[in-house]
């Protein structure tokens, strides 16, 4: 069952990462009399990659975007955003929910009733009486 997936993975993604990492070894050119006769040259693109102001640059800046979107921008501020907001209301969302189910009579979702019964640490979470 698991043998077509691993084959369409290895078709449509490993070949062509590991043909890509194959081609950055050589001097193949797109046109002209490179694009068909290459030769392998080794780490020669590799050195002359690294020695490049430009990448280098780009490199850099590639980080400093990734660490300062991804983990400041949506985690940090994320997180203070959320914690802004929930305190701006005055309760917990998750709790207000409970209260509102519980008084419409949604007793019934035992799937949610189980979930936050185990994390409120064992008791109903339909029951405000502590155990």
């Amino acid at each position: 069952m698991l043998s077509p997936a691993l084959a369409l993975l290895g078709l449509l993604f490993v070949f062509p990462v590991l043909y890509a990492g194959y081609l950055g070894f050589t001097n193949l050119a797109l046109v002209g009399a490179r694009s068909r006769d290459y030769t392998f040259t080794g780490l020669d693109n590799v050195v002359r990659m690294l020695g490049d102001y430009v990448f280098v640059k780009s490199a850099w800046l590639t980080l400093i975007f990734v660490v300062g979107s991804a983990i400041v921008g949506q985690s940090v501020l994320g997180m203070a955003l959320a914690l802004a907001a929930a305190q701006r209301r005055g309760s917990d969302p998750t709790h207000r929910r409970l209260d509102r189910d519980r008084r419409l009579g949604a007793a019934g979702d035992h799937r949610r009733a189980r979930v936050v019964r185990v994390l409120a640490g064992g008791r109903d979470a339909f029951d405000p009486a502590p155990p």
